[in-house]
């Protein structure tokens, strides 16, 4: 406060960043397979509990959609839940530590191996797009945090 009512060496600034940053700003939703590659991603601080934990375990175990919303309620934003898959290969291991696209591909390979569609083996390439586009949702959302 002091800094913002008389400010005379505005150390303010220095931690709040400059608007002449090295790195522009890029948006997920216009990230590139490179970006996604180098990716690391956390799930909410406020989604690492017990409650959750336990509450997202029990609706994998019965097969039941997870209401995420309900754990983390964000004004303004619909109630929104991820299905029994999405949240067993995405959140629980987001919930031990935070990983990247390539780990977390591998443990959608490793619980999902086959397409559902298709019945074939589903290709690496194609999980990790449906990854991408579940992840900017849930980003887009505040569910997870994407780190560059």
């Amino acid at each position: 406060m002091f800094e913002l009512i008389h400010p005379v060496n505005r150390l303010l600034d220095f931690w709040c960043g400059h608007p002449d940053q090295s790195q522009p700003f890029t948006p997920v939703s216009e990230w590139t397979e490179n970006d996604w590659q180098a990716a690391t991603i956390y799930l909410h601080p406020q989604l690492q509990t017990n409650a959750v934990k336990e509450a997202l375990k029990q609706c994998c175990s019965q097969l039941r959609a997870f209401p995420i919303s309900q754990f983390l309620p964000i004004a303004g934003r619909p109630d929104s839940s991820l299905d029994a898959t999405a949240a067993a290969n995405i959140l629980l291991p987001l919930l031990k530590s935070p990983c990247s696209l390539a780990t977390l591909v591998e443990q959608w390979l490793r619980f999902q191996p086959f397409s559902l569609e298709t019945l074939e083996p589903n290709n690496p390439e194609a999980v990790s797009l449906r990854l991408q586009n579940l992840l900017t949702g849930l980003e887009k959302l505040g569910y997870i945090l994407l780190e560059q």
